[in-house]
């Protein structure tokens, strides 16, 4: 837990101020001028609150000198919008308490305003913003739409100051603290304050990030593919409530909810009540609500989400979920049509699920719903919107991710594609120009498959 708790002593000190953090600098100026006042102020200590803001405490000859000042420093508070405390009612283990919370800068004698502050900027004590998620796969989502969006948004009630921060991710069973972030100067997504993050994990974030990847990606190589029936797809669907809709099919079934392609799909948080054809020919009736749509690409659509939680009511879902197979997941992203038919059938005859992307930013957006669940992205170099290079950088860089893995092809020169694939950034670069054959064997070998698959036949 990120919770500082060091002991201060507080002999000498009279007032504590808590000053906004873009407050400090305009702070120096006026405790230099009172530093020069008669009786003058004679010490100071600043505080790191996990807030982000500065604890300030000051120090005079005695408790009669500070009476002389108080008004001076009550007024200095409320011009810097800080709060202020008269430590003089503070008594016993209240006073002691009081310098129990925070990580503090030495302690400065007279004199010490200019010394003080430049041992503040030295200290490098960057303010600390606390993010707190109600769960740890609500954390994992918003790392994997840092990664995709190559920024993290940290909403605050008031603006903050400052271009590098601590982070602390909060969950309810535990803290991630000491992750790096460095302010990216882009408009706010809506009302209110708040920050845009590029944030480097630091140790703890990073071991859970590395388990979660190792834990789902590895899934696969558990339950190889069997000749089984899979339920999760060609689900017969209609949507009652508004019947102008056409609906296709469903597709990715869960406990959840699933996916539904249709030609006009539904603006966000719009109640629907669906009738799902289970592959028995039972028809269940759901109330669902739209939290993802899909607009351009091979497969328009929406997610849906179930609303109705009922115990006994997903029983047939249930069935159908009973013994899944989770057959491996890869992102194949490129402008051309040709080449993404082309990858589809041989990804397919490997029996692997497919996520296709026209482009570097579609890729990402695919990448953000699926981030920990991929075990393979296929990418081509050169791409509208963003290319194959910067879109390795959100995994690698931004992402945090050395394990998953990148394959990455292009017609551009095998000197260009050698550098890629340095350790660190692509796991395997291939040329365009080559035979088809190699790239798909690559890929049967990255999938625990066999190549070439019995009554397949792939022309390059």
């Amino acid at each position: 837990m990120c919770r500082y708790r060091f002991g201060v002593k507080l002999d000498g000190i009279q007032a504590a101020l808590q000053v906004p953090a873009g407050e400090m600098e305009k702070l120096e100026g006026q405790l230099h001028a009172l530093e020069l006042s008669s009786p003058p102020l004679r010490r100071l200590q600043l505080y790191r609150l996990p807030t982000g803001d500065w604890r300030v405490l000051l120090g005079f000859d005695d408790s009669a000198s500070f009476t002389v000042q108080r008004i001076k420093v009550a007024l200095l508070a409320r011009g810097l919008g800080a709060e202020f405390t008269d430590l003089d009612h503070f008594e016993g283990a209240s006073r002691q308490e009081y310098g129990h919370q925070t990580q503090a800068l030495p302690l400065f004698g007279q004199g010490a305003v200019a010394q003080a502050f430049t041992e503040m900027r030295n200290h490098g004590a960057a303010p600390v913003l606390r993010v707190s998620f109600d769960s740890v796969d609500s954390l994992l989502a918003a790392w994997a739409r840092h990664v995709g969006e190559g920024a993290l948004w940290v909403p605050s009630p008031r603006a903050i100051e400052g271009e590098r921060f601590r982070v602390v991710f909060a969950t309810p069973g535990d803290d991630y603290p000491g992750n790096a972030g460095k302010r990216l100067h882009r408009p706010a997504p809506g009302p209110g304050h708040g920050v845009w993050l590029e944030v480097q994990p630091a140790d703890e974030l990073q071991r859970l990030l590395t388990t979660v990847q190792q834990q789902r990606r590895e899934a696969p190589r558990r339950a190889p593919p069997q000749p089984v029936q899979r339920f999760d797809s060609d689900l017969e669907v209609r949507i009652e409530t508004i019947p102008e809709l056409a609906a296709k099919w469903a597709s990715d079934l869960s406990h959840g909810g699933l996916f539904v392609e249709t030609a006009r799909p539904p603006e966000l948080r719009s109640r629907l009540r669906l009738l799902l054809t289970l592959p028995n020919d039972e028809v269940l009736t759901l109330p669902a609500e739209v939290v993802h749509r899909v607009l351009n690409g091979p497969r328009i659509g929406v997610g849906l989400q179930f609303l109705d939680r009922t115990e006994g009511v997903f029983s047939a879902i249930d069935a159908l979920l009973a013994e899944p197979v989770r057959k491996p997941r890869v992102l194949v992203v490129d402008d051309e049509a040709i080449w993404r038919s082309t990858l589809v059938r041989v990804l397919k005859s490997l029996d692997a699920d497919v996520v296709l992307a026209k482009d570097g930013r579609e890729g990402l957006v695919k990448l953000i719903d699926g981030y920990f669940d991929l075990d393979l992205v296929i990418l081509d170099l050169h791409m509208p919107e963003l290319d194959g290079r910067s879109l390795i950088d959100r995994v690698r860089r931004l992402g945090g991710d050395q394990a998953l893995k990148i394959f990455l092809f292009s017609a551009t020169s095998r000197e260009e594609l050698a550098q890629l694939g340095e350790p660190g950034l692509a796991t395997a670069v291939f040329s365009k120009l080559d035979s088809l054959e190699v790239l798909a064997a690559q890929i049967a070998r990255e999938l625990g498959r066999q190549w070439p698959p019995k009554e397949l036949s792939v022309a390059a």
